[in-house]
């Protein structure tokens, strides 16, 4: 326990540490064209068409390299949580959109100060956080929020969480523990392949 002690003391701020006599540590940092490959297959993993269920959440459309490069050029970032051996665990992308007026009267916003800080220059839109499905419940999505808030200070963050016709209850509950409150409701007759559209549009301020 003492050598554990010893371990845990030099481990760094973005580290995650479980269990009495096992340590895993996890890092954040910046992805690199070298992690497309693992990006994509943690993605797919948890696009619809590969989930048996939709308990552990699920993202609505798979994806590949050439979508995620195109991605890259346009205001967006990906970080990417990884063990000792560089091999991932998650990621998070996040973008810097351009909201048009007919997307933003498609929300039925709690507040109208909302519309108004969506369209802000420090706004940041996580379009997509998943973690690979062996890591799920050892605190790797959280370890990415928490890492990517000092990253980005004075910034407003938002999210869409899919609610009808289907819910992804894990990434509203997620949401809720880290502090995100509803901020809006999207609806759409069809999105995607899906009639009848809602999702919960949700925010947070970063000191």
């Amino acid at each position: 326990m003492e050598q554990n002690s010893k371990n845990y003391a030099n481990l760094g701020k973005e580290s995650l540490m479980w269990g009495e006599n096992l340590m895993q540590s996890y890092t954040v940092r910046w992805a690199t064209s070298d992690d497309l490959p693992g990006i994509v297959a943690i993605h797919n993993q948890n696009a619809r068409v590969a989930c048996q269920g939709f308990e552990q959440g699920f993202l609505l459309e798979p994806t590949t390299i050439a979508h995620l490069e195109e991605a890259l050029t346009q205001n967006t970032q990906f970080f990417v949580a990884v063990d000792g051996e560089e091999k991932l665990a998650g990621f998070v992308r996040i973008a810097q959109p351009q909201i048009d007026g007919g997307l933003l009267a498609q929300v039925d916003w709690v507040d109208p100060r909302f519309a108004r800080l969506v369209q802000q220059k420090n706004h940041r839109y996580i379009q997509i956080l998943a973690v690979d499905r062996d890591c799920m419940g050892r605190g790797v999505a959280r370890l990415l929020y928490e890492s990517i808030y000092p990253r980005f200070p004075g910034v407003f963050f938002s999210a869409l969480i899919v609610w009808q016709p289907i819910q992804n209850q894990r990434s509203f509950r997620f949401h809720q523990a880290q502090g995100f409150k509803e901020i809006g409701r999207l609806r759409a007759e069809q999105f995607l392949d899906l009639k009848n559209y809602e999702a919960i549009v949700v925010g947070k301020e970063v000191e």
